[in-house]
């Protein structure tokens, strides 16, 4: 616990001015827990400065709802709640101590709250854009909590419009088992889709057993 409260209390301490990812205006997914990420691992990155961005998640696990918040530079903070399962909430910060440039990736670190949550866990993680045949985003990271150690995701950007999502990683199976259920597979799959500016949709299969999807939408102020 100390070192949970170390570990948070650093976290807000000190902010940089983070120029966003060298990808320009694409906005990066929000995950399922309410943080910039793939679908259940988080990347370097962060939400647009300025902006609200909330968003829905379900399956036939859980429905939750999220609130992503950047108001502060390079600071990124959420708020999830699961509507069916009142002990399933979070509040979540990430703090970008890194941003992206076109030589060096993001660098980021974040953490929960709630040890009871579905997303607890603390990490580190580590994202760089990629002009190759086909555009992507790939984040390689560690964690405890749910991450349960090495991570690793990445965004293939198709097109404007559409993007497929891939991650990896050993979820720990005590944390799963209490909210979803025994995991079949350490890999994540899903299909993002951008109908018009600052919507995302996102359909996915979670852990080898879990179909489900994600909408968000941001806000800019």
């Amino acid at each position: 616990m100390k070192t949970d409260k170390l570990f948070l209390t650093v976290l807000t301490i000190g902010t940089f001015v983070s120029n966003g990812p060298a990808h320009g205006a694409y906005r990066d997914p929000v995950g399922e827990f309410g943080v910039t990420g793939y679908l259940f691992t988080p990347s370097a990155y962060i939400q647009q400065k300025r902006s609200v961005t909330p968003s829905f998640s379900f399956n036939r696990h859980y429905k939750s709802l999220g609130l992503n918040t950047v108001i502060l530079p390079g600071l990124e903070t959420a708020i999830r709640y699961n509507i069916e399962n009142n002990e399933d909430k979070d509040f979540l910060l990430k703090y970008q101590f890194l941003p992206e440039t076109d030589r060096y990736p993001a660098i980021a670190f974040g953490g929960s709250v709630s040890e009871d949550a579905l997303s607890h866990g603390f990490y580190i993680s580590i994202s760089k854009y990629f002009e190759t045949f086909i555009p992507q985003t790939f984040t390689v990271g560690y964690g405890s909590g749910i991450y349960n150690g090495f991570f690793t995701g990445a965004e293939l950007l198709f097109h404007p419009k559409f993007t497929i999502l891939i991650e990896y990683a050993n979820f720990r199976e005590k944390t799963l088992k209490t909210y979803m259920e025994k995991p079949d597979s350490d890999i994540n799959v899903g299909i993002k889709i951008m109908p018009f500016k600052n919507l995302q949709i996102t359909g996915y299969y979670l852990t080898g057993n879990t179909a489900g999807g994600n909408i968000s939408y941001t806000f800019k102020f």
